[in-house]
């Protein structure tokens, strides 16, 4: 018997650095150095060596993705994934948002089973500090249109 996608996804609250997985997916800077929030967290839990491989790795454009090692931390590998700033990318942003999921995922079969951790809610990637709009009702139209 096949089992459907609701059956095979598991929403939890907690740290992402504790988790046990193939991966897990960091709403990254463009310089995969670090930075502030959860960023700076699974890097700072993950240790030295991940901003040594983020250092080799070079620079992350908008919209793409890059797979490290986890080091440290209980999962695999960590996904590192850039967002659009929407006051800056203006009417691309959604599909560059998109392009941060649509490329994760390839990076997620690279790393394992597909067992992975993302940040929820969806449109995580860049919500807070890319200036994403809300538009109520916890829902965000950048998903759906793009």
């Amino acid at each position: 018997m096949r089992v459907g996608i609701a059956e095979r996804i598991q929403i939890r609250m907690g740290d992402i650095t504790l988790i046990e997985a193939d991966a897990i997916v960091n709403a990254a800077n463009p310089t995969l150095l670090g930075g502030e929030g959860v960023d700076g967290m699974i890097h700072w839990a993950a240790g030295e060596k991940l901003l040594e491989e983020c250092r080799e790795i070079g620079r992350c454009p908008t919209g793409e993705a890059r797979i490290t090692k986890g080091y440290n931390l209980p999962c695999r590998h960590v996904i590192h994934t850039v967002g659009p700033v929407y006051k800056l990318d203006g009417g691309n942003a959604p599909k560059l948002l998109a392009s941060c999921y649509l490329n994760s995922l390839p990076e997620v079969v690279e790393a394992g089973n597909g067992y992975f951790a993302n940040p929820l809610p969806l449109c995580v990637i860049g919500y807070d500090q890319c200036g994403v709009p809300d538009h109520g009702g916890g829902d965000n139209h950048c998903i759906r249109r793009a």
